[in-house]
Formats: structure tokens, sequence, C-alpha cells
């Protein structure tokens, strides 16, 4: 075989191999603009559908209006309705909600993007065929959320009826019920901000919805951990499991609103740092990328000679506002700090900043050993809400 034969043989697997590629680039955008068009379709046919409600509403209205004098009414004969009492609820008219059956191809196309797929829509129909108002896109994932929190309710009942007289599963008892509870302080501050009807306004909320939604998965899981394995936690981690599926749900339909609702969101992902979490504000972005100790302008020092505000970190902790607008920096100068620090969620929007991580060290010296439950064990304790950058070294 002459050396031009395999030439002509190398062209046709070339060329082989660029037809499969291209098949592969037409295959992956016919897919893409499938799964768009699913998601505009179902908005349109649902926008479709309450436009159409509303003009036969308007059409039985203007047909009862020219009626025949027979059906009339005479003043006499009419009764004002009493006003109902705070236990009656108000109808929800048809245009304000969706009647069971509607909207499932709404839910399908959001639900497709969460790790437990068949639950979500369950849970989006349940509550759907109920009567509640989907009257806009954010009002789902709103919708999620209340389910997140009515079974942390439940999670709660289950950890009160639990009996044990084993100390060391009371005092898991009780932690457990203290992280239910901040989970549901989460959910409610999650559903309180997301009462939004614009693009733009629901942009605004995803990292703190993120970040809310993050800690009631951490609370969750702590709560699992602090019970040693038996009959007890298996109890528990059964009621558990399901608000962490929900949650989890939860989560994934955020990132499924900020994907689709928002085009510009993508472009500003691209450009956040790997060390920075997503819900992470540009602003706090920006000041948690700077290592200058100067040009972050603490608002309090903590130096063991002495020379600062305080010689502790709990102490500048304690003397932190409960309400301080913007980002409290706290610098601990270069030092070794023997105390256990806890930053609770009260202390939102706290930075500390060390000279170093081998030069600002804070160790401590509890242990589970000592019978103290891992969860109160921590050298450095702190919530999602208090996030920071902490340039030191934990011990």
């Amino acid at each position: 075989m002459a050396f031009q034969d395999f030439d002509k043989i190398q062209e046709r697997v070339n060329a082989n191999r660029k037809r499969k590629f291209r098949k592969r680039i037409i295959v992956g955008t016919v897919s893409l603009l499938v799964v768009v068009a699913a998601i505009v379709g179902g908005a349109f046919a649902y926008v479709a559908y309450e436009k159409r409600n509303e003009q036969q509403q308007q059409q039985a209205k203007n047909h009862n209006k020219s009626g025949s004098g027979n059906n009339v009414v005479k003043d006499s004969d009419k009764k004002s309705p009493s006003p109902p009492t705070p236990s009656q609820k108000a109808p929800v008219s048809a245009a304000q909600s969706v009647k069971p059956g509607q909207g499932d191809k709404i839910i399908q196309t959001l639900c497709s993007s969460t790790l437990y797929m068949q639950i979500c829509e369950k849970t989006l129909k349940n509550r759907t065929d109920k009567g509640f108002a989907l009257d806009n896109p954010t009002t789902f994932l709103k919708s999620a959320i209340e389910a997140v929190n009515e079974d942390l309710d439940l999670v709660l009942e289950k950890v009160l009826s639990l009996k044990t007289e084993n100390q060391d599963d009371k005092d898991a008892i009780a932690q457990c019920k203290l992280l239910v509870e901040d989970a549901k302080e989460e959910t409610v501050a999650s559903l309180n901000n997301i009462n939004v009807t614009e693009v733009n306004s629901f942009e605004k909320v995803v990292p703190d919805l993120e970040s809310w939604l993050s800690a009631v998965m951490s609370y969750q899981e702590t709560c699992l951990d602090g019970f040693e394995e038996g009959n007890l936690k298996s109890e528990v981690k059964t009621s558990v499991n399901s608000s962490q599926v929900l949650t989890s749900n939860s989560l994934a339909l955020i990132k499924t609103f900020t994907e689709n609702l928002s085009p510009v969101m993508k472009v500003v992902e691209r450009h956040l740092l790997d060390d920075i979490p997503s819900w992470v504000s540009n602003d706090d972005r920006r000041m948690l990328r700077a290592v200058d100790v100067k040009a972050l302008k603490p608002n309090a020092t903590v130096a063991k000679d002495g020379s600062g505000d305080f010689t502790t970190i709990n102490d500048a902790l304690r003397a932190m506002p409960e309400k301080y607008e913007g980002r409290y920096i706290i610098y601990v100068k270069q030092g070794i700090y023997d105390e256990s620090v806890t930053v609770d969620k009260k202390k939102a929007n706290l930075t500390m900043v060390g000279d170093g991580s081998q030069k600002t060290i804070v160790t401590g010296n509890k242990s589970h050993a000592k019978k103290i439950r891992t969860f109160l064990t921590a050298t450095f304790g702190k919530t999602p809400n208090s996030f920071g950058k902490f340039v030191l070294t934990i011990s």
C-alpha cells in the first residue's frame, strides 16, 4: 500500500471525527432549545389561561347585568353580607390561584433540576391542589420553603416527644431542639424576604436565601450528629431526613430561578473567586479579597499586649453592637489566644482578620472526651449568617 493511501485513510478518519463533532454540537444545541422552549411554553400557557379565565368572568358579569326584569331583586329583599369572622378564610379567586391539575408542566420543568424530583413535584402539586396562590414565578419557590417550615414543625414535635433516662441522650435532645428552632428561624426569614414580584428584586434576596437555607441544612445535620448510634437516633433521623430532602429541593429551585430568570447572574458567577461562596454580595466580595489589614479599617482591635481595644476576642465580640449597618471588622493582632470563641447568629456581617495563619492563633481546651458535646467543643464556632474571611489559625 502506498503512503498516499495512508494519507487518504487519515483524511477520511479526520472527516468522520469532524462529522461526529458537528453532530454532537447540533444535538446539544437542539436539546438546549427544547428545554428553553418548554420553560417559555409553560409560562405562556399559564399566562394565556389566566387571561382567558378573566375574560370568561367578565363575560359572565356582563350577562348577569343584561338579565330580564323578572330576575331583578328588590332592595327590601337584599341582605347585606355579614363581615367574615377571623376564623373564616377569604375565598381565592380563579385569577389568583391554580386549580388542581393545572400548571403541571411548569412544576415538572422546575423540579427537573432537583435531586429529589418526584418529591418536589408532589410538594408543589399538593399545594396548588389546595388552592395556594401561584400568581408569579417566585411563589413556586415560596411554596417549597413553606413545606420545609411545616416539616420542621414535625421534626420539633418528634424531638420533644422522645423519652430517655440517659443523660447524654437528654443533652442530645436539648441540643437538637435548639438547632431545629434555629432552622425554623432561617426558613421564616427566607419566607419574609421572598415576597417580591420583580426579577431584579428577587436577585437581591438570592444570596440571603441561599445562606439561610444552607444554614438549615447544617442545623439538621448537626442535630443528628449529637445522638449516639441507636434507636433514638434512628427515630430522629427518619424525621430529619424528610426536612433535609425538602431543603435540598428548595436550594435547587433557587438555582433554577436564578439561571432561567436572570441571564445576568450567569455572567457574574463566572467571575467569582473559588474560595468565596456564591451567595456573598459583590460589595462584601470586594472587601473580602483585601489582604492588607490597614485597608480594612477595623471597628475593633484585639491585642494580648494591651495595645488594642481589647485583650480577648470574646470581649471584642461582646462589645459589638447588636444592630450594625454594613460589615463589622475585628482585627486580631499576632499572638496565641487560648479561648473558645462562638459567634452567634445575632453577630451578622462579621469579619475577623488576623496577621496571618501562623501568626494569629486561636486555641481552646474543650474536648468531647470530657463529656462536652461535639456541638459545643469547637474552638471557633459561627453561624452561616456571620460569614467572614478568617485569616488566622484555629486549633
